[in-house]
């Protein structure tokens, strides 16, 4: 992929995107998947938990080749549940992903630590 295409496009031809790290933070590929309505496989690292409710918008597997393969043919073999898991990981993606959510986010949360430490010198 070059740096100037666009990746809806890369998602869009996924039948299924797989994040199997064994380390990672947040995983900003996982909601990026989930905005193109993709289906989504991970391993339970990072903040995967605070992401992804397991068959519900997404399937967390434990990472070994065979859970990965088996979370693959169950997507593939039941279209219409396939179809659901990446219409709930689109509403996730779309109430808690844009960036301008995330920076809100991350502002409140930094004048709720000012507030609570103004508090502690009072």
């Amino acid at each position: 992929v070059r740096r100037d295409d666009y990746m809806g496009d890369v998602y869009h031809a996924m039948d299924a995107f797989c994040l199997t790290s064994f380390s990672e933070g947040f995983g900003l590929v996982l909601a990026e998947a989930m905005m193109c309505r993709v289906p989504t496989v991970s391993t339970p690292v990072g903040l995967v938990h605070d992401v992804v409710v397991d068959r519900i918008n997404g399937l967390v597997v434990d990472g070994e080749p065979e859970s990965i393969r088996d979370a693959a043919l169950q997507l593939q073999g039941h279209p219409a549940w396939r179809d659901a898991i990446a219409c709930e990981g689109f509403r996730w993606a779309d109430q808690n992903g844009h960036a301008s959510m995330m920076a809100q986010a991350y502002a409140d949360l930094l004048w709720s630590l000012w507030n609570a430490r103004a508090a502690k010198s009072s």
